[in-house]
């Protein structure tokens, strides 16, 4: 045992450095699965949307939304309104950028919020969404009458 210790101390550095090698090589392969299942679920079945609750929404869609939900509060209380009025002019610029709209319409943004308020929230807007964009998209209304006939 003192002899392979004698001969490994030669090269230490080259035996330290295959054995950070083979951590990163199994820690890449245990991983793998679950960019793999993200790639599908996300990508392909989900259409790249990660989340059900939206960034921003403008504040009329948001008072459409409201009507179709009971949950006001908790859906309130993750986003944040923003408008030209309320804004300081370097954060209307930063605002600006990213949501061109702010410039016509006021808007709500959602906060930072955790991973669990996150899947809180998007269980609960999930159905006054979808029920939103059935009565506002006049396509989807006539396929939805197109089936039920």
């Amino acid at each position: 045992m003192l002899k392979i210790l004698r001969f490994l101390s030669k090269s230490a550095f080259s035996v330290v450095l295959i054995i950070l090698l083979l951590c990163i090589q199994a820690k890449t392969d245990l991983d793998l699965p679950d960019y793999t299942s993200k790639m599908i679920n996300i990508g392909i079945q989900q259409g790249g949307i990660e989340n059900v609750s939206p960034d921003a929404i403008s504040k009329i869609d948001m008072e459409n939304l409201l009507i179709f939900t009971k949950d006001d509060k908790q859906i309130m209380d993750a986003y944040e309104l923003i408008s030209r009025e309320i804004l300081s002019n370097k954060d209307y610029e930063k605002y600006e950028k990213e949501y061109p709209l702010l410039e016509k319409e006021d808007l709500y943004i959602l906060k930072n919020l955790k991973q669990k308020e996150l899947d809180n929230l998007n269980t609960v807007m999930s159905e006054p969404l979808m029920e939103l964009y059935v009565v506002t998209n006049r396509e989807a209304n006539q396929e939805l009458i197109a089936s039920m006939m």
